[in-house]
């Protein structure tokens, strides 16, 4: 007996297997598409809107470096108002809104956060 019959043979007294198999495989391979595809088309909205933001930059005090972004405002450090409107009217490309951060210290019954917030 030749192989292929043999296969044949098998495959014909097991159809409900055949069948079952060849579903889980198409499924398996429908929903790694369908996850694929969406996670395609999500990065393409998201660098699509990102680029629609344009860029953020962090202005802070010569003396404070990024890794004290989220405390800076707790050093005393300020930066005159006048250097907003500096930026603000230079006409540099990009520039559109500018929002100030501002940290501060609280002491609540749990215990003492910093609160930061974008003001508007």
């Amino acid at each position: 007996m030749k192989l292929h019959h043999l296969v044949w043979r098998e495959l014909s007294v097991r159809r409900g297997q055949l069948v079952t198999g060849l579903v889980a495989v198409l499924l398996g391979v429908a929903a790694v598409v369908g996850i694929h595809t969406v996670s395609t088309y999500s990065e393409k909205a998201v660098k699509r809107e990102m680029e629609a933001l344009g860029a953020n930059i962090l202005v802070l005090p010569k003396s404070a470096g990024v890794q004290d972004y989220y405390t800076a405002d707790l050093h005393s450090q300020t930066m005159p108002e006048d250097y907003v409107g500096s930026i603000t009217l230079s006409g540099l490309s990009g520039v559109d809104n500018m929002s100030p951060k501002l940290s501060l210290p609280a002491e609540l019954p749990a215990g003492n956060f910093t609160l930061t917030g974008i003001l508007h």
